[in-house]
């Protein structure tokens, strides 16, 4: 009997996995406490895409799904945030092309679960082939609506 090797999922399925654990679970309260995450997205890297369209397209589902939106900077024609750094051993700057995605969240756990998981979905080698994807994570205040005095 020969050894069966293990087919790794595709992008769109450790996406769909990842929906199916937290659909409808992180939609923030529209007022006071949250989280805010912001994703460092890079698009192009030395010239070279990094995550396509369709990618972008696949994430858009998914924080529809779990967040019910999402913000984020616009990436047609060139991409809006520029960015270089310099991994130990590299000869030269690796210069990036990034989009921003902003996402707001209830203050639970969960949600800093659903990005540890994301950012390894977007780190995998078969994907983009990007060392590391940046997520920040703060605590924010969404303001409340007040009617004006009479």
């Amino acid at each position: 009997m020969g050894k069966t090797r293990k087919v790794k999922p595709s992008f769109e399925q450790m996406l769909d996995r990842l929906t199916a654990s937290f659909k409808g679970r992180l939609v923030p309260p529209l007022g006071g406490y949250v989280y805010r995450f912001t994703i460092y997205l890079p698009l192009l890297s030395d010239g070279m895409e990094v995550f396509s369209t369709e990618q972008r397209f696949l994430l858009a589902r998914l924080f529809h799904v779990c967040f019910a939106g999402f913000s984020e900077a616009a990436s047609e024609g060139t991409p809006p945030w520029y960015g270089s750094w310099s991994p130990p051993g590299a000869v030269r700057a690796i210069v990036d092309r990034h989009t921003l995605i902003v996402l707001y969240s209830p203050q639970i756990e969960q949600a800093k679960d659903f990005f540890r998981r994301l950012r390894w979905i977007l780190e995998q080698d078969e994907e983009a082939n990007q060392d590391v994807v940046l997520i920040e994570h703060v605590t924010a205040w969404l303001v409340e609506a007040a009617p004006l005095p009479e």
